[in-house]
C-alpha cells in the first residue's frame, strides 16, 4: 500500500517542491569489502520501494551517467576533464594526500575521486530516498589504505560533498576475508597475508573518516543478521529520525 504524500518525507527533511511533496535523502554506504553493501543496499532499496517511497540507487563503480547509461570512450574523457576542472579544491587536496606515492598513482586516485564526488553531487538533487552504494568516501578510505604510506587524507575529506546519512556496515575482518574469498573479482586474487593487511588498514581508515566526516552515521553489523532485516531496522532508523 502507499503511503500519503505528506507521510513520505523523512523526518527533519524539507520537502523538494515536487508535486508529491517529497523530501530527499542521499544515504551513502560505507565499509569492508563484503560487509555487504551492495546487498544491503539493494534489500534497503525494495523495502523502501515497497513502503511508497520514490528509490534510487546507485554504485559509481565503472563509467556510467548517473541514469545508469554506460559512457563512450569520448565522454569518459570529457567526464574525467570537468570533473577534475570543477573541483579544483578537491583534486589540489587528493594530489597534496598522494605525493609521496608517486605521479602516477595520485593522479589516477585524484581523478577517480573528483568523478564519484561529482556524480555524487548530480544524485543527491533528486527527490525520495536516494542510495549511494559505492560513492566517494568509501573510495577515499580505500586509496588510503592502500597506499604503500598511509595518507592524512583529511585535506579531501573537507573538499568531498557528503551524503546527509552515512550507513556504515561493519564485518570481522576474518569474516571479510571468507566473503572475498568466495567471491569472483581482484581482491580475491590477493595472497591473504596482503589481502589481510589491507583490510586492517583500511578498518582503521573507515573508523578515522567516520569520526570527522561530519554527518550523522548509522552504524550496523551484517554479521550474522540477514541483509534484509538491516535494511528494514535501516529504513526504521531513517523513518523514525531521519537524520539521526
Amino acid at each position: 500500500m502507499r503511503a500519503p504524500a505528506e507521510q513520505r518525507t523523512f523526518a527533519g527533511r524539507e520537502p523538494t517542491g515536487s508535486p508529491d511533496g517529497i523530501s530527499t535523502l542521499l544515504v551513502e554506504f560505507v565499509g569492508l569489502p563484503g560487509a555487504g553493501k551492495s546487498t544491503v543496499a539493494r534489500c534497503l532499496s525494495e523495502a523502501a520501494s515497497a513502503d511508497g517511497i520514490p528509490t534510487s540507487r546507485y554504485n559509481l563503480i565503472g563509467y556510467y551517467s548517473p541514469a545508469g547509461e554506460r559512457l563512450t570512450r569520448r565522454e569518459i574523457r570529457w567526464d574525467r576533464i570537468a570533473s577534475v576542472v570543477g573541483q579544483p579544491g578537491l583534486a589540489l587536496g587528493v594530489i597534496a594526500c598522494a605525493m609521496r606515492e608517486g605521479g602516477g598513482e595520485g593522479l589516477s586516485w585524484m581523478i577517480n575521486l573528483c568523478r564519484r564526488n561529482r556524480a555524487a553531487a548530480e544524485i543527491g538533487r533528486g527527490p525520495g530516498l536516494r542510495i549511494l552504494e559505492e560513492g566517494p568516501l568509501n573510495a577515499l578510505c580505500l586509496a588510503a589504505a592502500t597506499r604503500s604510506r598511509p595518507w592524512n587524507f583529511r585535506r579531501a575529506l573537507a573538499s568531498l560533498n557528503k551524503p546527509d546519512v552515512v550507513v556504515a556496515l561493519s564485518v570481522p575482518e576474518d569474516v571479510a576475508m571468507d566473503r572475498i574469498a568466495g567471491r569472483a573479482g581482484v581482491l580475491s586474487d590477493r595472497p591473504v597475508a596482503q589481502l589481510g593487511t589491507m583490510l586492517h588498514r583500511l578498518d582503521r581508515t573507515l573508523t578515522t573518516m567516520l569520526a570527522l566526516v561530519g554527518v550523522p552515521v548509522l552504524s550496523y553489523d551484517t554479521t550474522r543478521e540477514p541483509p534484509e532485516g538491516v535494511a528494514r531496522r535501516i529504513l526504521g532508523d531513517l523513518a523514525r529520525t531521519g537524520t539521526p
